[in-house]
């Protein structure tokens, strides 16, 4: 009967792959050619042919699975057209309850983690490794499977995997090379374990032979599917730029608070997770990173604003700013694009969330009258009176006044004139003038009308005026930014800027390729950067920036004897970041920053130029997992001057010895199964975080916020007392 069974599966798949019709040589690149495959969404019998005790593969719910058991599942499709071919898909293999050979499962014959099964998916002769079902790590759901050795769930059943795949985890991808006109995809778990568990497959026709960009993706082919690691520039160079390494971010905007400045971007890295290239559709947060120092970033997370504006399906290019309410309390108004349809706000009272909606719509509309379409690209100020005004526009620029509440438009829309206007809206308020400033087009300037210097192709420019509402008054200024491309060593991008002050001096913030091109990737993946530009606030005049790869210069040593948190770093590479408990804190642990490449040799973090003065006495860490943490003074392959070591499911601080004098940069190398959350020292005159004493009288006991700034002992919110995470 099994056999029967057996040929019977064999002959539909073979009677349906007989129906197929050669594709010729007309497909679109690009092309989604799933259709390609019989059953290739699981959700019918047949279609997979079984060639290791595979005959009873459950395919419904379009997942396909198996329990228990060692199996093969292929397909081979013929007669399509020679080219790149792509497969995605969804999968986990969960090696076994037994919490000691899953960990097995995924470790290398150095006992490094990769999160990777001995489970394989193929296209033609490429392949890629199935996940381990641990390798996602925690998130909301509490649903499935939770052991006593894990603080969070996995999937456990066909309904539970089902949650997961929704939240987009477990996604792989592999792209071959068809030569012969045949097309061979396969599931091999013939090393099975307890269960395998496939879903969401699509095949796309990447490029013919006969594309521009054929023999760039055989070479990435040949050289990647999973085998080329990403290194950071920043680690290999020293370079400041780009703010962040581990993460794809644009469009950048700022707000001080507190001494220390708050830069929230576009979420590029969303879209990386979910498509090959940027095409912006699937960012529906955005990012947040902060500094003192202007080189050491601690990274925040997202803000999840589709979860928060529910109407809001795509969210990208933010602008924010501050000011004191009557309630005493300092408020956040941030503002963005609903995708090119218009802009909403959001508030909080803390510059990390969390987050609410002022608003169940948008706060302007492409449909309003006086609008014309585009209402993107938000810029904002506050003047020194108090009063909000906002900017926007895609083609065209618009500028209205903010009602008191900050959520509501109080004037017409006014426009400015910015001849070639295409996008990147954004406001400043400077010796008394308001300034706007915007992106050109890539359009022909010779008609140009405003200057007698013509600008440059999607250059940043900007105008001033003292009375805003009146459209007449805006005067334009100058080209104070040209785009990437226009400077050695960068490629062609869009350009989006924003102008801050901060610490007394200018700087430009910018987004390039940087990143990418860097590492060799492709994908039109963004990336942050800055710069500083000179600005003459007497007379309101914008110099050109000039941009490099260098960055700008660190303005003041990081203190290593007050909590720094373990997501603060001037480079990094194989490391993960995941939500912490509270907003605008985050846990790193060994991981991919980069989920479609390999995993670096080592996880590290590096924080640069840290003050220890005379000397240091030991070190602390706040971990938990099962691990080790290596400290090394100014690089990654420079001695250990400290060894911190965790076994423990709960969080726990870590101290040893370590005598440490002078300014060094400082190098942490995750190993293990090991979460890190913040870190400090203590000097020869001190015992730890309570010997620091607070910024404002009548403090006995200091307490710290979450970037290791001295508070108030009253103040409200997240607080680190003795060591300890309070909520005030």
């Amino acid at each position: 009967m099994i056999q029967m069974m057996k040929n019977v599966l064999r002959f539909a798949c073979a009677v349906a792959l007989a129906i197929v019709p050669a594709v010729g040589n007309a497909t679109e690149d690009g092309a989604d050619v799933t259709s390609l495959l019989v059953n290739g969404k699981f959700d019918a019998s047949g279609g997979w042919t079984a060639t290791l005790n595979s005959f009873d593969i459950d395919t419904q719910k379009h997942i396909m699975e198996k329990w228990w058991t060692d199996w093969k599942a292929e397909q081979t499709v013929t007669g399509v057209e020679n080219g790149i071919y792509k497969l995605e898909v969804q999968g986990f293999k969960f090696c076994s309850w037994d919490w000691a050979l899953a960990a097995q499962e995924w470790m290398n014959a150095n006992g490094d983690k990769t999160y990777n099964s001995s489970s394989v998916i193929r296209l033609n002769d490429k392949e890629t490794k199935v996940q381990n079902v641990f390798a996602c790590g925690k998130t909301d759901l509490t649903v499935g499977y939770k052991d006593s050795n894990l603080d969070y769930y996995v999937p456990n059943s066909k309904d539970a995997a089902l949650k997961y795949f929704a939240l987009g985890l477990y996604d792989h991808e592999v792209k071959a090379i068809v030569t012969d006109n045949k097309l061979k995809v396969e599931f091999d778990c013939s090393s099975a374990g307890f269960w395998n568990c496939f879903y969401n497959v699509r095949l796309t026709f990447v490029c013919s032979e006969q594309s521009d960009k054929y023999q760039e993706e055989c070479d990435a082919i040949n050289n990647v599917n999973n085998k080329l690691v990403p290194h950071s520039p920043k680690l290999k160079t020293g370079y400041a730029n780009p703010l962040v390494d581990h993460h794809y971010i644009a469009d950048p905007t700022a707000v001080e608070y507190n001494g220390r400045l708050y830069v929230y971007g576009t979420n590029d890295h969303q879209q990386y997770e979910n498509a090959d290239n940027n095409t912006y559709e699937k960012i529906n947060t955005l990012s947040i990173i902060s500094t003192d120092d202007m080189v050491n970033w601690t990274y925040h997370g997202e803000i999840p604003v589709h979860d928060v504006a529910s109407y809001c399906s795509c969210s990208w290019a933010p602008s924010i700013v501050s000011r004191e309410e009557a309630d005493g309390k300092t408020h956040f108004y941030l503002y963005y694009s609903l995708n090119g349809s218009g802009t909403g706000v959001l508030t909080s009272t803390s510059p990390v969330g969390p987050w609410t909606s002022p608003l169940r719509k948008a706060l302007i509309s492409g449909s309003e009258e006086g609008v014309k379409g585009n209402a993107f690209d938000p810029g904002v100020v506050i003047d020194d009176n108090g009063v909000g005004w906002i900017a926007f526009g895609g083609g065209q620029g618009r500028i209205a006044r903010l009602k008191k509440n900050m959520f509501s438009i109080d004037s017409e829309f006014i426009d400015p004139h910015p001849q070639h206007h295409n996008e990147a809206n954004e406001l400043n308020y400077i010796g008394g003038k308001y300034v706007y400033t915007y992106n050109l087009d890539w359009d022909d300037h010779s008609d140009w009308k405003l200057s007698n210097e013509i600008p440059t192709g999607c250059c940043m420019s900007y105008m001033v005026s003292t009375t805003p509402l009146d459209g007449n008054s805006w005067v334009y200024g100058n080209n104070y930014l040209k785009n990437p491309g226009d400077f050695k060593g960068f490629s062609y991008a869009n350009n989006h800027s924003h102008l801050h002050k901060y610490a007394g001096k200018w700087y430009v913030f910018y987004h390039t390729l940087m990143l990418i091109d860097e590492m060799g990737f492709t994908g039109g993946f963004r990336s942050l950067q800055v710069a500083s530009i000179k600005v003459d606030e007497e007379n309101v005049h914008i110099y050109p920036a000039t941009i490099d790869k260098k960055g700008v210069e660190q303005i003041k040593a990081l203190n290593p004897y007050i909590i720094q948190q373990a997501e603060t770093t001037a480079a990094t590479e194989g490391v993960a970041f995941v939500k912490g408990s509270e907003p605008g804190n985050m846990i790193v642990k060994p991981g991919k920053a980069f989920i479609r490449y390999g995993m670096p040799e080592k996880s590290i973090i590096q924080v640069r130029k840290v003050d220890f003065g005379t000397k240091s006495v030991t070190v602390s860490a706040h971990v938990k997992g099962n691990g080790t943490l290596k400290v090394r003074k100014e690089s990654p392959i420079s001695d250990i001057i400290a060894t911190l070591t965790v076994d423990s499911n709960e969080w726990t601080d870590v101290e040893v010895p370590c005598e440490v004098s002078g300014t060094h940069h400082l190098v942490f190398e995750l190993e293990g199964d090991i979460e890190f959350d913040h870190w400090h020292f203590t000097g020869e005159e001190a015992s730890g975080i309570e010997s620091f004493k607070s910024v404002e009288k009548g403090c006995e006991t200091p307490a710290y916020n979450l970037m290791g700034m001295p508070v108030h002992e009253n103040c409200k919110g997240i607080v680190i007392k003795n060591g300890k995470k309070i909520l005030r």
